[in-house]
């Protein structure tokens, strides 16, 4: 069964922005081009991939898996660690 995605108030305020896609989100979590285990939220991952739209700026989506449920909270990775939300 697939994981049902839930996004963070942080990705949900990109999205009414206009900066993220939601198929970028996707995109990124199902062919990342890197992940690995976020170093400050215990459980958590960071999957990254250049998005060809923005110039191949790299999206980073920190993700958790809960149950049913994944957890998820994007951003441009050149736009700084502040830019995004604890999951």
């Amino acid at each position: 069964m697939a994981l049902r995605l839930v996004y963070t108030r942080h990705a949900l305020e990109k999205f009414g922005e206009g900066r993220i896609a939601l198929d970028w989100i996707e995109r990124t979590l199902s062919d990342p081009d890197l992940t690995e285990p976020d170093p400050t939220q215990p459980g958590a991952v960071r999957a990254f991939k250049a998005i060809e739209e923005r110039d191949s700026c790299v999206l980073r989506v920190v993700y958790i898996d809960e149950s049913e449920d994944r957890r998820s909270s994007p951003c441009f990775s050149t736009e700084g660690e502040d830019d995004e939300d604890d999951l």
